[in-house]
């Protein structure tokens, strides 16, 4: 929440009047709780993560099963999923050290996450399977290790394909849910896989014949909560992953524009801002594709269409791409 105040939103003396308790927390809850490798121990609470492989009962007591919507560790109190989770945690901390100019700080984060990071390769990558299993005996398996992994950055490319291929076909895994599925939409954005994206919103377009008019917890035959605001996380993608709209820096001091319309031909919408307006009309022809942007007076950034990149200034712009 710090993070993403602090991306959208700025107000550096806000966000480093809270910077001492996110260190403290880090410290006490996580870094103190390594074992003697270096892997950090679940603690012993509610770890709930998703309700990952229930249909129709969510609280499962099975070994083969999440058990309360907790990630799987074989009785190890050792989970790939938490120790990820500490990665993009610690990735984020890095960038908010950095907007509050603590170059100090930002170094220390830097190496817990890089040796964090090797750590989990070395006791969780599975290499016949392609994938990080979820305990340390690699008998259980999910998605939510594998896109948290792309999320981190800190696969090599080989790893990051044959992962991002595992979420596409693998079959023997623990699916991700209707809130969860948000992360992996966020990981198909980074490797660009947005076509497998698009194919994965099915369940939402199915909403409508189902009596929804609210985004549900789960899509299952039985649900806890049919009015669920995690679900709703498409209208975001549409704005931030499908048109491609996202700050730039800290405060949304610039904007990144890098649309990904996968099998859609035409897409089209706008975001505010706190300067105005910003627009974004693309639509893909037979031979090219065109692209209108407009940004408000004062906002600056970058135009990126695959392997096409540019700066943008205010005021409209159109681009036509061979």
């Amino acid at each position: 929440m710090l993070y993403d105040y602090a991306l959208w939103k700025g107000d550096k003396k806000f966000i480093k009047s809270l910077m001492p308790k996110a260190r403290e927390m880090i410290e006490l809850f996580f870094i103190d709780r390594c074992d003697s490798t270096g892997l950090i121990k679940t603690p012993k609470v509610w770890n709930f993560f998703d309700w990952a492989d229930n249909t129709h009962n969510l609280l499962y007591k099975d070994e083969n099963k999440w058990s309360y919507g907790m990630p799987l560790d074989n009785g190890t109190g050792i989970s790939c999923i938490f120790n990820i989770h500490m990665i993009l945690t610690l990735n984020q901390i890095i960038e908010l050290e950095d907007f509050l100019e603590e170059p100090e700080l930002t170094a220390r984060s830097r190496r817990l996450a890089s040796g964090l990071m090797t750590k989990i390769i070395n006791r969780f990558w599975d290499e016949k399977k392609g994938m990080l299993a979820d305990d340390l005996n690699h008998r259980h398996y999910s998605e939510h290790a594998q896109c948290m992994a792309v999320l981190s950055g800190r696969l090599d490319r080989g790893m990051q394909d044959r992962v991002i291929n595992a979420l596409q076909t693998e079959q023997n895994i623990a699916r991700a849910s209707a809130y969860f599925s948000n992360y992996i939409f966020e990981a198909l954005r980074a490797a660009g896989h947005i076509e497998h994206l698009l194919v994965r919103l099915e369940p939402w377009f199915q909403m409508n014949g189902l009596g929804f008019k609210t985004t549900p917890e789960i899509f299952s035959e039985t649900v806890r909560s049919d009015c669920h605001a995690w679900s709703a996380h498409p209208i975001y993608h549409f704005l931030t992953t499908v048109l491609g709209i996202r700050p730039g820096s800290m405060g949304f001091d610039t904007v990144e524009i890098r649309p990904q319309p996968g099998m859609l031909n035409m897409v089209k919408g706008s975001m505010v801002h706190p300067k105005g307006e910003i627009k974004v009309d693309l639509l893909k022809e037979n031979s090219y594709t065109r692209i209108k942007i407009m940004l408000p007076e004062g906002l600056y950034g970058k135009l990126i269409y695959m392997d096409y990149e540019t700066s943008l200034s205010p005021g409209e712009k159109e681009f036509i791409l061979r």
